[in-house]
């Protein structure tokens, strides 16, 4: 028989054949496995990080590195087991002043995670440089406030009581340099739109930065909302810190403007005699300007919408 008949007769369809011809096949391909395992490789690898320093009285402002990159050499089982993720405990950076260290230079490493890694040889760290952002623990007291409320109304509605915060200051505890940065008061925005009725409600405080932590995570917060009357009315304008050589159009006396107040309170709250409606020129530069009168003495929870201008050239 000829050499190719011997193998279409063996690789013909014939059950005990090919469960034969498999057999022998996944034996040789685990034979060459573990035969490759033991050899000697050279890779790249990830390995976790860990920094150790007093966590009780630092905190980081930032998230510190998780991981560092490096060029490795060991027996294939082993490192078959790193990039498998099995059995991989982080490897542990000693900090023993994290405030004054900013930053790790790459070929700094190999010298501090050899002895962790005595199944493997670091030839080189890939990771170029870890950068750290640490800081002393700290805390205070921060009152706090609601943002500006002039686009939450609804048209012809608007606030009609003072804001009530409760209670009016958190706790906040952080990075230092965080926390003595935050504004005071701090300013908590409300988000809801077009407001006609009063609100009762609870707020959540957060903050744009991670590594701050408040107790209480949750305050009061309430305040009435009513529809607005308009009232237009007039008022003679003063002139103060009036420059020696202005040539203001003087003919200007009185100037219309227009308010808005919660219902009911034009009869109760709005007197015209408490109103004074004043031109500063000490911030004027010189030349042609168009000034808008400031009109104090406007009753709680008003506000003016519409004034006079007044033209002046000097």
């Amino acid at each position: 028989m000829s050499l190719a008949g011997s193998i279409f007769n063996l690789l013909r369809f014939n059950k005990k054949n090919w469960k034969a011809v498999v057999l022998c096949l996944m034996a040789a391909t685990v034979f060459w496995f573990f035969n490759a395992l033991n050899k000697t490789y050279t890779t790249i690898l990830s390995f976790p990080i860990e920094f150790q320093y007093d966590q009780e009285n630092f905190v980081p402002v930032s998230t510190l590195p998780g991981e560092v990159k490096m060029n490795i050499t060991g027996m294939g089982w082993t490192l078959l087991r790193r990039s498998a993720g099995v059995k991989v405990p982080a490897l542990l950076y000693p900090l023993e002043r994290p405030t004054e260290t900013k930053k790790l230079v790459g070929s700094t490493l190999p010298g501090v995670f050899a002895q962790q890694l005595p199944d493997l040889q670091i030839n080189f760290v890939v990771t170029d440089t870890l950068r750290l952002d640490i800081e002393p623990l700290d805390g205070r007291w921060l009152s706090v406030s609601l943002s500006n409320l002039d686009n939450t109304f609804r048209k012809g509605f608007g606030l009609a009581s003072y804001i009530s915060l409760t209670p009016d200051s958190v706790f906040v505890q952080g990075p230092r340099r965080i926390v003595e940065s935050l504004p005071e008061p701090y300013s908590l925005p409300y988000n809801k739109k077009n407001l006609d009725e009063n609100q009762d409600t609870q707020i959540d405080i957060f903050f744009d930065e991670p590594s701050i932590q408040v107790e209480p995570q949750q305050i009061a917060l309430s305040f009435q909302v009513s529809k607005l009357d308009e009232i237009k009315d007039s008022l003679s304008v003063e002139f103060i810190n009036m420059p020696k050589k202005l040539r203001p159009f003087m003919n200007v006396r009185y100037i219309h403007f227009t308010l808005q107040l919660p219902e009911g309170q034009q009869h109760t709250n709005y007197t015209r005699e408490s109103l004074k409606a004043t031109v500063d020129f000490s911030k004027v530069p010189g030349g042609k300007s168009r000034l808008a009168p400031v009109i104090t003495g406007i009753p709680p929870f008003s506000k003016i919408v519409q004034v006079d201008t007044v033209e002046v050239t000097y």
